[in-house]
């Protein structure tokens, strides 16, 4: 994960910086051996032959030291292209980092959306549930009223309606009365 890749990236950090001063001590010592071998050059160059063997020899010598500078230059060249890859070695390793946490980051903001989308749709549903209990109080509500204004409505009839109620009020009590009679 994560910690490998900044492991990673420490490892490739300490790499180039080794590379660097390894690069530096060694090129310039190759720039001392070059200078040197520039100075024997000219030495060379500017002896003058008295023999063709003589001409044979410094000729081959000139070529010798030539490649032995071009060798010193490839080696240069090598130290520098080896210290590069090190620094680019390190930039991937920095790119894969940041695209590490950059996904990190992506999926940590993608379940901050989705778990607010869950509070939303949870807070949208247990509003929906509230508000459906609350119709159901009100519609009890209402039936209960109903069933009360009947009952009043019932209670408070006509006065002929009393009447008779009456009547069959005081017709119970006289059956009451009638039959205590006949007990005792």
């Amino acid at each position: 994960g994560l910690q490998a890749t900044l492991s990673v990236v420490k490892e490739k950090e300490t790499y180039l910086s080794t590379s660097k001063t390894s690069c530096d001590t060694s090129r310039f010592k190759i720039e001392e051996e070059k200078e040197k071998l520039i100075e024997e050059l000219e030495t060379v160059i500017s002896l003058k032959p008295s023999t063709r063997e003589g001409l044979f020899k410094i000729d081959n010598a000139k070529r010798s030291l030539e490649n032995e500078i071009k060798l010193k230059d490839e080696m240069v060249s090598l130290l520098l292209a080896q210290t590069e890859l090190a620094r680019r070695n390190l930039q991937i390793a920095q790119i894969t980092r940041l695209n590490k946490q950059l996904k990190i980051n992506v999926q940590a903001g993608i379940a901050g959306i989705l778990s607010e989308k869950f509070k939303n749709a949870e807070e949208r549903r247990r509003v929906a549930e509230e508000e459906k209990a609350r119709a159901e109080l009100e519609k009890r509500v209402a039936l209960k009223q109903e069933e009360i204004a009947v009952q009043k409505q019932l209670e408070e009839t006509s006065p002929d309606r009393k009447r008779v109620l009456a009547v069959e009020a005081d017709v119970h009590k006289q059956h009451g009365i009638i039959a205590t009679i006949k007990n005792e």
